[in-house]
């Protein structure tokens, strides 16, 4: 769960890119409202296990991950740009900012700052979201952040927020039917619904 004061965190920083925009706005928003001194940096991640194309146009998902072959980007990079620039819309908004990881010419040039199954970062990959984050942190330090407008609705008492993750452990700690476990790489896990399905959520706020 998270129940803190307003002046509690300076830096927000966040990344889902993988779940759209749905929720996005009234994530920020809520932020925003909650810590309206902090700086939120939206970091853009992408995958190369999914953007990446040999000369058939076949993924690695369907190939396999293969050093040797030649890859190129994909359809799946024109996707990731144009969630990249409704990012940037939305982030601007609530006086945010976009951090984006580089992507290089040649995907084979991107995998040094990936692990092996192409998807998620190695240190070296994290290192460089963290120095650019940094960055980004020095620049609003010096010149000072965005200015924006509140509206009078941003100005009501906050109900607070709760949160369960099965993301790291693949226990869910909340009731639900229908629902099945699936282990990813490096021991992550996700809740899927096939065939459908509920969770069941209890309001611990009263509203």
């Amino acid at each position: 769960s998270s129940m803190v004061k307003d002046d509690d965190y300076d830096v927000i920083t966040l990344e889902f890119s993988m779940n759209s925009l749905r929720g996005w706005d009234m994530l920020l928003h809520r932020l925003r409202k909650r810590f309206p001194k902090a700086i939120i940096v939206y970091v853009h991640l992408y995958s190369v296990f999914h953007d990446a194309v040999d000369k058939s146009r076949r993924m690695a998902s369907e190939v396999g991950r293969d050093y040797s072959k030649e890859w190129i980007w994909g359809d799946n990079k024109k996707l990731s740009d144009r969630l990249e620039e409704n990012f940037m819309a939305v982030m601007d908004a609530v006086g945010g900012y976009v951090y984006s990881l580089p992507r290089p010419e040649s995907p084979i040039e991107a995998l040094e700052m990936f692990d092996g199954d192409w998807h998620h970062l190695k240190q070296k990959g994290h290192v460089t979201v963290a120095e650019g984050v940094i960055e980004i942190i020095k620049r609003v330090k010096k010149e000072g952040p965005k200015v924006i407008e509140v509206n009078s609705s941003d100005q009501e008492p906050d109900l607070g927020d709760h949160c369960e993750s099965w993301f790291h452990k693949g226990v869910v700690p909340i009731p639900y039917q229908g629902g099945q476990i699936k282990e990813l790489s490096n021991q992550r896990f996700v809740l899927e619904f096939p065939n459908g399905g509920s969770i069941r959520i209890t309001n611990k706020d009263n509203f």
